[in-house]
């Protein structure tokens, strides 16, 4: 008899034991779902697909206040890239090259270089891979973190560049998308430069920009309107 009450009271401690297991192990899978959803609420995502580009080319037509021009983009996954951009009152376009290691050449039609850009002057020609920006702002920007939420679909986040001035950035949580980003005129850091995403294009990897709005020091308005886009996984040869 005090054989079953002990083998009785041994099964209870061991149900007791299990539920209060399971209960702990509910409340620890709980916990761990609910930080990673508030991680996830507080973090900037893009399209996954993004990561596959691997090179990027764009010609664009511009306009602003003192005329209209051509900027054309060869960008590539690993950091090199191609800029040229035409104006229609001048005779040669103006035609740089960035390489992987962030040195940059002024170069003529040929590949000739004909000057060294600043590390001031490679960061101002990259700010202009607006593709490049939307689909991988890290490439970009240091200590990207969430400050807060504006409106239903607007959250701010905040950043650096890469000479460590401030940056903020946009975000549609709606569309998963950059909005606008603000960073300091590497050339004037008293100047603020607004990237404003206002169309958008359909490609296999999800939505890129079809026309940005460039906003510099509050006044100066500039509209980059793309006619040729085309994203490569494959990588191909810049020059």
């Amino acid at each position: 008899m005090n054989l079953l009450k002990k083998d009785l009271m041994f099964k209870k401690i061991k149900i007791g034991v299990y539920k209060s297991f399971m209960f702990c192990t509910l409340l620890y899978v709980f916990g761990v779902v609910s930080c990673n959803k508030h991680f996830k609420k507080n973090e900037l995502l893009l399209n996954s697909k993004y990561t596959q580009i691997e090179d990027i080319n764009t010609i664009a037509n511009c306009k602003g206040p003192n005329g209209e021009y051509t900027t054309k983009v060869v960008s590539k996954k690993n950091g090199e890239l191609l800029f040229t951009q035409i104006f229609s009152n001048e005779r040669l376009p103006f035609k740089a090259k960035l390489s992987a290691e962030n040195n940059g050449f002024v170069i003529d039609d040929n590949k000739k270089i004909l000057d060294t850009l600043t590390s001031v002057s490679v960061e101002m020609i990259r700010s202009h891979d607006f593709h490049r920006l939307q689909t991988n702002p890290e490439y970009f920007f240091n200590q990207i973190k969430f400050e807060k939420k504006l409106d239903a679909e607007t959250e701010l986040f905040t950043a650096l560049d890469r000479l460590n001035n401030p940056v903020k950035i946009y975000y549609d949580r709606a569309i998963k998308q950059l909005k606008r980003v603000e960073f300091r005129n590497m050339m004037d850091t008293t100047e603020v430069i607004e990237i404003v995403f206002k169309k958008w294009s359909k490609s296999d990897y999800g939505k890129l920009a079809k026309v940005i709005e460039i906003i510099q020091a509050k006044k100066d308005t500039f509209t980059v309107s793309y006619t040729h886009l085309r994203a490569h996984e494959t990588s191909l040869h810049l020059v």
